[in-house]
């Protein structure tokens, strides 16, 4: 597997999957499964066309977070929301569905794929899953009814591709050390599409705010604890006393109950945002 990626053996992934009958798994034609490295994501998709493609495209890669320059995880993580893109695209039945995992969506890059998913699908959404970490920059693209092998989709796919093969000569290198900067839609075309654009704006500000409160959230939390702890132990201080490793225990528990209740409180009141793009309609929105 490329340098970063969370990979041990890779049969390790699927233990409880072995013995089933009705399921295969692919790792390309190196077998390492890595959709990067040339050759790979297009002989995965030969063998899922083989057998008719399927409804159903789920994709949660990701990259260790520490081997990620501060704030430039999504821009690390283009490549890879490329390549699940482009997977999907060459296995979808016509009808067919894609959730796949995204960071934040601040550059042209980023844009770049969504705009081209609003051509491969009926429907596409942006989501914050009230399960996902409410102070973190992950959010899904959820495509609805892929639109088969009509003109429009011809065209976005050989975008992508074209984009995909760009550092081919790297010999699928990890984007750690070549991350693709490259939009694979320019801004001056994506600017084209003001409908786009507003959607695209309003979902970004929308998850911006809401990270922005559970951060708060959280340090104004942080700081309610700094000082009971230090209130108790100052307390115990003016008795003569030093606190216990009992009463440490008895705080560090209230701490994990605050925190947990603290959590579950942001699940519940987690913000959903959606950039929609019916085609019907030939409109965006965002959804609360």
């Amino acid at each position: 597997m490329s340098e970063g990626w969370h990979a041990k053996q890779r049969d390790d992934w699927y233990e409880e999957l072995l013995d089933e009958t009705n399921w295969r798994a692919l790792w390309g034609a190196d077998g390492t499964g890595d959709l990067l490295k040339p050759g790979n994501l297009e002989h995965c998709a030969r063998q899922i066309q083989e057998v008719g493609g399927v409804f159903l495209c789920v994709a949660d890669g990701g990259f260790s977070d520490k081997a990620i320059p501060a704030k430039l995880l999504e821009l690390y993580f283009y490549r890879l929301f490329l390549a699940e893109l482009l997977t999907a695209s060459c296995c979808l039945q016509p009808g067919g569905r894609l959730i796949c995992k995204l960071y934040s969506s601040f550059s042209t890059a980023t844009a770049a794929l969504l705009f081209l998913a609003t051509r491969l699908f009926e429907d596409v959404h942006i989501v914050k899953p009230t399960s996902s970490r409410v102070a973190g920059p992950e959010r899904y693209l959820v495509g609805l009814g892929f639109r088969g092998n009509i003109r429009e989709v011809q065209e976005a796919v050989a975008v992508l591709f074209h984009a995909h093969n760009f550092y081919s000569g790297t010999g699928g290198a990890s984007p750690l050390r070549h991350p693709l900067l490259t939009p694979a839609v320019t801004a001056a075309k994506l600017s084209t599409d003001l409908a786009f654009i507003a959607g695209l704006r309003a979902m970004v500000d929308g998850l911006c705010w809401r990270e922005a409160e559970a951060l708060r959230a959280i340090l104004d939390h942080s700081e309610a604890l700094e000082a009971m702890v230090m209130g108790t132990m100052a307390s115990a201080g003016a008795r003569g006393g030093i606190v216990s490793a009992a009463i440490q225990d008895q705080l560090q528990q209230q701490q994990r109950q605050q925190q947990q209740q603290q959590e579950e409180y942001k699940k519940e009141n987690s913000f959903k945002a959606n950039m929609q793009w019916n085609r019907a309609t030939k409109q965006h929105g965002v959804r609360r």
